[in-house]
Formats: structure tokens, C-alpha cells, sequence
């Protein structure tokens, strides 16, 4: 089996690749990490960012396997603002993946440009624009698709979480109860009906598409009294970068909060801390609880009201269903406005119809049926990014592989539960519904031309 070599060297005028190469490299979003690349990256070293090839099963590995010629897939955690800015110049695939104990810097690729970036955070105007300026002339534009959905959860480390008989349970969380622990205003496991002790919170220190998505619901759902009740909180902000989104900004982080990197370095700050509360892609809180029986993180189930049905969060969904009124065509995340809330603005791009971007208000909440929620609420959408030009020899198989996530034969090879459109059971990650860009990628005889080339 061949792998992808990452893209051309920043420094060649124009990329040249003198056959295909034979491992793809990218990196970013952590959130899909699990649905992506599979857990072998966890053992021998749970820390490990860094997968040099798709586990059998997952989305990347079934692409390399759904053709003897398919290259394989390298993969580095580096959280989604480096997945972007790779793509954008910001960063350099050749920059380092090390482990979680210290803060990656690109791709561990063995050229400057990759062959392609993932984000939970779709790119703003202004990363955008400084793709253009800084690849402009080799690569064209930045590309960007929406590929899978994935549940963010709260995690918790209380081993005092119990029934009346002292067995384990769930810790379920109402909205408001949420909206209030983030703003500072719950500060101790007694405020949630538990023995006193008080509540470390743990957040993301990078730039963070699980950071945005998770800030996305708290400005959507804690101003709103028919999802926050009876309590509701006013001033979150959505925000790539944690620190400010907070209720006051970066200088209001409650006192005693933690800040660690990656949804790995939560989900081990979270473990590490007892009391402490934190938020991170279930996969990774499932996958570290089955690789060490030891592990004291566990995750909450959410409800719309006390009383209510509880949604708990590795429950994938079927296929995440996107309204086509929500998948938006040359479209970038612009400024939020006066209420915290992320706004969508017109692109005026040298390739049209190359970005597209699932407005953040379509997946903020759940929908709400029969005064409750019909699944679990907190989610974020992610995206493969890329560019229009400069991939040479190349072009095929990377065309190929960012129309996986839309591709019926790896979609029902990793569908083991009734053939729904599952990436791994029981992980909170799904492939799109309603969303099919496949034609746009590769381009056909009647749909728009390509927006992956040579």
C-alpha cells in the first residue's frame, strides 16, 4: 500500500511531485481524531499525538484500504488553529508533534505544506486572506469541507458521583446548571447535589475547533430561558481560544481554572485533578477509560431541564442530518456580534465555490421535540481544508481522499451497527447527512470543476 507525501516544499515556486507520493500528511482538529486514525496512537504512550497510519476501520484507514494504490495517512493532534494555519502559512507542516507534555508546532511532514489540514473551527476571512497572500502563487486559495460531526462532552473526575447504594452512576447536567458551573457561579459538587467539594475547572489552552463548537452552545443556549431554566447566563462568547469566552473575557477566567492543551491534555488534566470538570470529544474519554480501567474521567449526561430526558453523549447519532440551507457556499467565519454569536461573510475568492462552511447556529443545541431534546446537544462540525492547486502527481489520490467522508463504500464499511453511518461505535462521531460534496472535489463533465488540482 502506497502512502501521500504532504505537500511541496514552501520555498519551490511552483510544487512538483515526480510520481505519487506514498504517505499523506496532515494534521489539526483532535476531536476527530478517534473516527480518523483510529486509537493504536494511544498505546504504548497515552500521550502521543501523532498516528503514522489509519487503524483498520477508521475513515482514514478505510481510504487507504479501499485501493491497493491508496497512500497511507499520517496524522498529528495538533489542535485545529494549527490544522488551519498550516494550510494558511501561519504554521509549517516540517514544524514538530510531540507528545501532549509540550505544544506541537506543525505536522512532523517532511515538507512545508501538507496535503491537508482539519478544523472543528471553520477559517475566518482573515486566515483566509493570508492563505492567499502567502500561497497564492503556488496553491491557488484555501479549500475547505464540512466531513463529520462530532459530540463534545463533560467530563468529570468525582469518584463521590453515586446512587443511594454506593454504586457508580452517570452525573447528569441540566443546561443551566452548565451555563452556570462555566460562568463561575457553581464552584462546588454541593451546588450539584453532591458532597462538597470544589469544582476545578479545566479548558483549552490552544486554538481550538472543540473550543469553539463548545463555545458556540454555551452563547446559543445560557441567554436563552427556553434552554436555560430557571437559571440563565448572559455574556459567553463563541471563541477558537477558550480564555475568551468566558463570561468577561480572558481576564475573568474563574480563579483555580486549568488550561491545558489538546482534548488529550484536558481529558489527563481532568483525570489528574479530583473535582475537577472540563470539556473534551467523548472519543477520547471512552478510548482512555478501555486503555486504563483505572481512569477516573467519566462523562456526563446533559438534559434541557431538571426532570428531563437525559442525552448522554457517546450515543452516535445516525448520520448528523445538515439542512442544505445551512451548508454555505464562499462563506468565512467573520466578527461575532453584539450577543457573542458567530457571523458568516461573503468571500470574494479567486476559485468560487471551493469554501464551504455549515452555519455555527445549525448544530449550536438540539432540536427540541415534545419539550426535550430528541439527541445529545453539544457538538461540533468538522472540516477538512486543502488547497485549490499544487498537488502534481498527487491530485488523484488526495481528490479521492477528501471525497471519503461522502463515499458510500467507506461510509457502510464503517457502519457495524445496522448500517447506520457510524465512524467507530459508541464514539459521538458521525458522518454528514444531507451533505455531499464529492462532485465539487473531483469535479465531473456537468458539476462545477474541481477544487482539488493539479
Amino acid at each position: 500500500m502506497k502512502s501521500i507525501v504532504v505537500a511541496a516544499c514552501a520555498a519551490i515556486a511552483a510544487p512538483a511531485f515526480a510520481a505519487p507520493s506514498t504517505t499523506l500528511y496532515g494534521g489539526g482538529a483532535t476531536l476527530p481524531a478517534i473516527g480518523y486514525v483510529g486509537n493504536t496512537w494511544l498505546a504504548p504512550t497515552p500521550d502521543n499525538r501523532l498516528s503514522s497510519q489509519g487503524d483498520a476501520g477508521s475513515l482514514f484507514g478505510l481510504y487507504s484500504a479501499l485501493d491497493p494504490t491508496n497512500p497511507t495517512v499520517s496524522y498529528c493532534q495538533t489542535g485545529s488553529g494549527t490544522g488551519r494555519g498550516v494550510i494558511t502559512g501561519a504554521n509549517q507542516g516540517t514544524g514538530t508533534c510531540p507528545t501532549y507534555a509540550s505544544s506541537p508546532t506543525g505536522f512532523a511532514a517532511p515538507t512545508a505544506d501538507a496535503h491537508f489540514g482539519a478544523s472543528d473551527a471553520p477559517i475566518s476571512a482573515s486566515e483566509f486572506n493570508l492563505g492567499v497572500t502567502n500561497k497564492g502563487a503556488t496553491r491557488g486559495q484555501p479549500v475547505q469541507f464540512p466531513a463529520t460531526a462530532g459530540a463534545i462532552a463533560i467530563i468529570y473526575n468525582n469518584n463521590q458521583v453515586v446512587k443511594k447504594n454506593g454504586a457508580p452512576e452517570q452525573l447528569n447536567l441540566t443546561e443551566s446548571q452548565i451555563c452556570q458551573i462555566w460562568a463561575g457561579q457553581i464552584t462546588n459538587w454541593s451546588d450539584l447535589g453532591r458532597p462538597a467539594k470544589p469544582i476545578k475547572l479545566v479548558y483549552r489552552s490552544d486554538s481550538s475547533g472543540t473550543s469553539f463548537g463548545f463555545s458556540n452552545h454555551l452563547s446559543y443556549v445560557c441567554p436563552n430561558p427556553a434552554y436555560a431554566t430557571p437559571t440563565t447566563v448572559s455574556g459567553f462568547s463563541t471563541q477558537s481560544t477558550f480564555a475568551n469566552a468566558f463570561v468577561g473575557g480572558s481576564s475573568a477566567v474563574p480563579a483555580g481554572a486549568i488550561a491545558a492543551s489538546g482534548n488529550g491534555g484536558v481529558t489527563a488534566a481532568v483525570n489528574a485533578n479530583d473535582g475537577a470538570i472540563g470539556y473534551a470529544e467523548v472519543a477520547n474519554a471512552v478510548q482512555v477509560a478501555k486503555l486504563d480501567p483505572t481512569a477516573a474521567v467519566k462523562f456526563a449526561s446533559v438534559s434541557l431541564k431538571a426532570g428531563g430526558k437525559k442525552k448522554s453523549p457517546d450515543k452516535n447519532p445516525k448520520a448528523f442530518k445538515i439542512a442544505a440551507s445551512a451548508v454555505n457556499t464562499d462563506k468565512v467565519l467573520g466578527s461575532n456580534d453584539a450577543n457573542g454569536r458567530p457571523t458568516l461573510v461573503a468571500l470574494t475568492a479567486p476559485n468560487p465555490g471551493c469554501v464551504f462552511v455549515v452555519d455555527p447556529a445549525a448544530y449550536a443545541t438540539s432540536i427540541v421535540e415534545a419539550g426535550d431534546y430528541k439527541q445529545y446537544p453539544i457538538v461540533a462540525v468538522s472540516y477538512l481544508l486543502g488547497y485549490y492547486k499544487g498537488y502534481g502527481e498527487d491530485v488523484t489520490n488526495v481528490r479521492n481522499f477528501f471525497a471519503a467522508p461522502y463515499n458510500p463504500a467507506i461510509k457502510g464499511a464503517s457502519a457495524p451497527e445496522g448500517g447506520e453511518l457510524f465512524i467507530g461505535a459508541k464514539t459521538g462521531l458521525s458522518f454528514l447527512g444531507g451533505v455531499n460534496l464529492k462532485n465539487n472535489i473531483t469535479g465531473t463533465k456537468k458539476a462545477p470543476a474541481a477544487c482539488i488540482n493539479q
